[in-house]
């Protein structure tokens, strides 16, 4: 296709925009007018017939579903009209050669498709392709035949800069002038899609996905547009509420939070451990005036060297697991018969309820169905028995005195002790975080629950700094597929996810776009990243600056910041304490965000902050402050 042919599609294409943004005004006018009407109505006909409240209720439904389909798609339109396509394949096969070009989303004219949505099938032509034979999974089968030409567009604020044609994947220059921009938010990557990174995008939505991936191979980028292509497949199934995020930190969910609307869709729900903890155990830590300790602050004890007691290793897991055992046998006390009147249950029967017929079940569980079975033998014996308030009342008694209700806390107390750790689990009235997720995990051992129940995926980002218990934790919560994201050599605890037991399939990524070659130079002498392709942006090499003192490093950073042309500089410390000194010195002498558990969202500039804190994010550039051997001396 020539210039003017392009020329010519581009401007059939925004006439297309322009004429769908006009259409979505209209419908919200008509619904406006609609409601207006439904309103003066029902105000007019309310005293004449009873019914006219559900005609106005069911009339504002389709009005405010219509709107909201309308208000979503103009803010796909007017995302478009700034860069309507990214890219185009032509593809030859045996219905002859067609040109598809691809944006955020479908654009059609009656049956005519002037841009296809990324998500769709023909899209792995553009992803996966190269000149030549191919082809691509469609839902009536395997598509074959040629494909003859693959071209990359470049939009500024909807007008066409330049396009480039590429024999086999995103083009190297395309790609460099995406990496090379730095921004406090991360941006989408539809454009720029690698061919490692569309196979995890598109995974199949039925089983869980690990994917492994070295600093800056896109590993949340991927996942984010992962969740898009779900929304995409399935818009019931896996709309924004039954969605879920598990992020390492506020900070870090504020960061990625414009990627998913900047495709066209709404952002998920957003958790961390810390949330998940509180939701289940609100109403033990309200009984008891306790609060939770938030894992960031248990980071920032590790961080300065405290000893803690490590109670997540898979070795206690598993003596956690006969410890429940143990006492979930114990609940059951030992009961005379229960008489009902003129009715009687034995003993016996209902110890095998508990122990045999129900065992299966969770303790608070088995005491509902044992209730219902004694409900039921009541209603038998109508003739002897009735089944109301008072004979209730005495089976609840009963009940009560029969199995024991489990007090979590103390059952963590009682566990802390039998093996061996002697920290009290509360300090400062908080429950200290190596504990929290030991409580958490007796109670949901015992006592069912569906909280998360509601979600049909779930996205865990940083998963290697998940214990195994912690994992185990929200395995059982969650009982839907995820997506996890993670990599073993960022990790900051010294026990985590990562054991022989737990398989998962897996995806590995060793392409690192945002890390430079002289980064991972500079790695492998420190730890050993094997087979890592490192693409081809190079930049200066590390350094390493020694100081003799403290003064001598505070007048050189002083001097060096004040000079800083750059975008984003990050200066990471070991943990807060460290990050809070260090702002103190340096405010005076240059603009600097601190970035701590209170952030609310990253700013540009010279940002300060710990290792806990700033993980997962980007900066053009970063200098790590007082790496020394009596700083790091465990690490």
């Amino acid at each position: 296709m020539k210039d003017k042919e392009e020329i010519i599609k581009l401007n059939r294409v925004k006439e297309l925009i322009d004429k769908n943004i006009n259409a979505n005004k209209t419908i919200l006018k008509s619904n406006i007018t609609e409601i207006d009407d439904a309103m003066n109505f029902f105000y007019r006909e309310s005293n004449q017939d009873s019914g006219n409240e559900n005609m106005m209720d069911n009339r504002l439904k389709l009005a405010k579903s219509s709107s909201n389909l309308s208000l979503q798609s103009l803010e796909k339109l007017k995302k478009m009209k700034l860069k309507p396509y990214f890219g185009r394949v032509d593809f030859n096969n045996e219905w002859g050669n067609n040109s598809y070009y691809f944006g955020i989303a479908t654009l059609s004219d009656e049956d005519n498709i002037e841009v296809h949505d990324w998500r769709t099938p023909v899209a792995n032509l553009y992803y996966n392709g190269e000149i030549g034979m191919s082809s691509y999974n469609a839902p009536l089968g395997v598509i074959q035949g040629e494909i003859t030409l693959k071209r990359q567009y470049k939009f500024e604020e909807g007008n066409l800069l330049f396009y480039i044609d590429t024999t086999y994947n995103i083009n190297d220059d395309m790609l460099i002038s995406y990496l090379n921009t730095n921004d406090v938010l991360m941006r989408n990557i539809v454009t720029t899609i690698q061919k490692e990174q569309n196979t995890a995008i598109r995974y199949k939505d039925n089983e869980d996905l690990l994917v492994l991936g070295v600093a800056g191979s896109g590993k949340t980028s991927l996942a984010l547009h992962r969740v898009a292509y779900l929304m995409y497949k399935d818009s019931i199934k896996y709309n924004s509420s039954r969605i879920a995020l598990i992020s390492p930190s506020e900070i870090f969910y504020k960061y990625i939070d414009d990627v998913l609307p900047s495709l066209g869709e709404k952002n998920i729900v957003d958790l961390n451990l810390n949330s998940v903890a509180y939701k289940l155990l609100k109403n033990e830590l309200r009984e008891y005036g306790l609060k939770i300790e938030k894992k960031e602050d248990y980071y920032e004890r590790l961080m300065s060297n405290e000893k803690i007691e490590y109670l997540a290793s898979k070795e206690i897991s598993n003596a956690l697991d006969e410890f429940i055992e143990r006492k979930t046998l114990s609940f059951y006390n030992k009961h005379k018969d229960l008489y009902i009147g003129d009715l009687l249950i034995k003993g016996e029967e209902l110890a095998f309820l508990y122990f045999d017929k129900f065992k299966t079940k969770y303790v608070s569980t088995r005491k509902s169905l044992i209730r219902d079975y004694i409900h039921s033998k009541i209603k038998q014996e109508k003739k002897i028995i009735r089944l109301n308030n008072k004979s209730k009342e005495v089976v609840d008694d009963y009940l009560n005195e029969l199995i024991s209700e489990p007090n979590y806390l103390e059952l963590t107390k009682e566990f802390v002790r039998e093996n061996n750790y002697h920290g009290n689990i509360i300090k400062n009235n908080k429950i200290e975080y190596q504990y929290v997720y030991t409580m958490l995990y007796i109670k949901i051992s015992l006592k069912e629950c569906k909280i998360f129940d509601n979600f049909n995926h779930l996205l865990i980002d940083e998963v290697q700094d998940l214990s195994y218990l912690e994992f185990r934790v929200i395995n059982k919560l969650f009982k839907c597929n995820k997506t996890m994201l993670g990599d073993i050599n960022q990790r900051l605890i010294p026990n985590n996810v990562f054991n022989k037991d737990i398989i998962l399939n897996t995806l590995i990524l060793k392409n690192s776009y945002r890390s430079t070659s002289n980064i991972f130079n500079f790695l492998n002498k420190i730890i050993n990243v094997p087979d890592v392709k490192v693409f081809d942006r190079s930049n200066k090499d590390p350094e390493i600056i020694r100081f003799n003192n403290h003064k001598e490093e505070r007048e050189y950073l002083i001097d060096l910041l004040k000079n800083y042309k750059g975008n984003s500089l990050a200066l990471i410390v070991k943990n807060d304490k460290e990050a809070n000194r260090w702002y103190n010195i340096l405010r005076g002498h240059i603009d600097l965000n601190i970035i701590n558990n209170k952030s609310k969202r990253l700013q540009k500039g010279i940002i300060i902050g710990s290792i806990y804190n700033l993980k997962g994010l980007e900066f053009g550039d970063v200098i790590v402050l007082d790496v020394s051997e009596d700083n790091y001396y465990k690490e």
